[in-house]
């Protein structure tokens, strides 16, 4: 039992990224926090806001956090941190987001994740 929580700190703007990919980016991040629930419940938090020129987009989840064996690189693709995966999504995430010029990082423990976005708006 996962429950989802939506924060949206902003006005809407149009961000550098087209709208099939942003959505994909948002479901596979969002979709790993889920599954990270999968055994014990919890919370996943999205929250979008403004920072500077940037849109910032972060997904937060209170699962056990990620694996040690992907946690110095887990945009490789090689990986996999989960039964059932094939390592890609996260390397997708990142490709999608660079391409699009903006940033992805990580913070990880043994209490959540969260996965934080920058990508540039539209002025």
């Amino acid at each position: 039992h996962a429950n989802i929580v939506v924060h949206i700190e902003t006005e809407p703007v149009t961000v550098e990224m087209d709208d099939i990919s942003l959505i994909r980016v948002i479901s596979n991040l969002a979709s790993n926090a889920i599954e990270s629930l999968s055994i014990g419940g919890g919370t996943v938090r999205l929250v979008c806001r403004k920072v500077d020129s940037n849109v910032a987009i972060e997904v937060h989840d209170t699962g056990p956090g990620l694996p040690e064996s992907i946690r110095s690189n887990p945009w490789t693709g090689l990986s996999v941190g989960k039964k059932g995966g094939n390592g890609m999504g996260l390397r997708f995430v990142r490709e999608q987001v660079v391409r699009n010029h903006g940033d992805i990082s990580f913070e990880t423990s043994s209490t959540g994740t969260c996965f934080r976005i920058h990508l540039p708006f539209v002025k």
